[in-house]
């Protein structure tokens, strides 16, 4: 009698462990001997009939252990040494491994159990994991003490920008209120100056072409001069020749001969006479040239016409200056002295907006809860690859090459965590704007690890920092690893 009562409990020990297959601890009381209700409350059954093979419950809650309600039902991985799991009810007995510990494949029981060695790998990996976000907290904390240091001087700088734009606002208004008091006379000055200036211009011009004039007149009086003298030596040569000609007509009284004669002769001196003339005009053009005075053109001057301003209000302006005894010259410069002093002053109170700007504009960025971004701002980051530069900028921009591959736009939350978005970079021909989206993994120090495009013009990047690195984190990822584990 007591080996039947033994060998029955065995038997029921049997069904009810074959009717919890696949059943989690966490719904074990769910699947106790005695009647079964489906977990929807939709049926009752017998026990029994649980994990039979045939579908019995809509919810299919009855077969954790068959895929006979698939896709409704699920499987439990019992995975004892290693991390349990939960199947989608149509993955057991298909063929495949997919527990660790071969529990799915009951039927054809070809899984060898692996549970323990892929246990031992995962916490090696968490292990490595936990002393990475160790070193990596430590750099965080650095990070974030500078940090609060470094903000704290940015915020005293703003402040004290702010403080001297104020001021220099102030400087900058009196400075303007002088300047346009000076502007009338500025004007009047600078057409008075012309004005003198153009008159000894003009004076000037006139000495210099009555000197011209004079030395003009006094080479035509001594060509003229050079001239007469020519001719009085002709006559006289003339009136010898023609004493000779009458002895000679007298003597041998052949006239013809000698007039032929005496008339080439005279053309001949006619001829030489007229070459001297010429000869002697074209020394006097090359005199005319070499004593000829150039007269330098108008230098045109840098003040503007005012033709509002009359000639009375000139000597109107030029009586009161000399009442005053001031120097014109020197008063316009004084007055430019007071538009350069304006000038500059533009030019710093700009310089200082823009600094205000961005030191404003840095302190609107959300560095994180506890600023442990802030240390990346201001910084870049390289990395090669097939051939190409890549370069973030942490909260401005991401490029590849001169190529903009996205503005800082936004933090994002995406399947591998948080991440930096950088949106309307530079269009893709016949494309989108490019975007990047940058991927953050804790780490001890701050590098790329690596850049993909997964698809065209969308680019993707993972950024080791240690800014998310957590001890605390990594410490509840082994317990929870753990806490999984039958073996524990």
């Amino acid at each position: 009698m007591r080996p039947f009562i033994v060998l029955f409990l065995i038997l029921i020990s049997i069904q009810l462990s074959l009717s919890t297959r696949g059943v989690s601890p966490q719904d074990a009381q769910h699947y106790k001997e005695g009647p079964f209700t489906c977990r929807d409350g939709s049926e009752t059954i017998d026990f029994h009939r649980v994990n039979d093979d045939y579908c019995d419950c809509k919810d299919g809650s009855d077969e954790p252990g068959t895929s006979a309600c698939s896709p409704l039902g699920s499987f439990y991985c019992k995975n004892k040494g290693h991390k349990n799991e939960i199947l989608l009810s149509s993955r057991v007995n298909d063929g495949i491994c997919d527990c660790c510990d071969g529990s799915d494949e009951y039927v054809s029981e070809q899984c060898a159990n692996t549970c323990l060695e892929r246990g031992a790998a995962a916490r090696k990996v968490l292990q490595e994991k936990i002393e990475k976000h160790k070193e990596g907290s430590k750099a965080r904390e650095r990070h974030q003490t500078e940090s609060v240091r470094k903000i704290q001087e940015k915020r005293e700088e703003l402040s004290s920008h702010q403080e001297k734009l104020k001021n220099l606002e102030e400087s900058l208004k009196k400075e303007k209120e002088k300047k346009d008091s000076l502007k009338e006379d500025k004007k009047l000055l600078e057409k008075l100056i012309k004005k003198d200036a153009d008159e000894t211009d003009r004076k000037t011009k006139e000495i210099l072409r009555e000197i011209e004039e004079a030395k003009k007149s006094k080479e035509l009086s001594s060509r003229e001069e050079q001239q007469d003298n020519k001719e009085a030596e002709k006559s006289s040569l003339d009136e010898s020749d023609a004493d000779a000609d009458v002895d000679l007509d007298t003597e041998e009284g052949s006239p013809s001969t000698f007039d032929d004669e005496d008339n080439s002769a005279v053309s001949d001196a006619d001829d030489l006479d007229e070459e001297d003339d010429d000869k002697d005009e074209d020394e006097d053009e090359d005199e005319e040239d070499e004593h000829e005075v150039e007269v330098a053109p108008e230098t045109p001057t840098a003040f503007k016409e005012t033709p509002e301003v009359s000639d009375d209000d000139l000597e109107t302006f030029r009586s009161r200056l000399q009442k005053e005894g001031v120097d014109p010259q020197k008063y316009l410069d004084d007055i430019k002295q007071v538009d350069d002093k304006w000038r500059d002053l533009d030019k710093e109170k700009r310089d200082l907006d823009r600094k205000i700007k961005d030191l404003s504009d840095a302190l609107n960025v959300d560095f994180g809860r506890n600023n442990e971004y802030f240390h990346l701002f201001d910084n870049q980051y390289s990395y090669e690859s097939n051939g190409y530069t890549y370069k973030l900028h942490p909260f401005s921009k991401v490029t590849q090459g001169h190529v903009n591959l996205g503005k800082w736009e936004e933090w994002i939350q995406t399947k591998e965590g948080l991440a930096m978005h950088y949106t309307n970079g530079e269009k893709c021909w016949g494309g989108p704007n490019r975007e990047t989206t940058v991927s953050l993994v804790c780490g001890p120090e701050e590098r790329i690890l690596k850049v993909e495009e997964p698809n065209r013009c969308l680019y993707t990047m993972v950024f080791e920092t240690s800014a998310v690195c957590d001890r605390k984190i990594a410490e509840e990822d082994l317990s929870i690893f753990e806490e999984s584990q039958d073996i524990y």
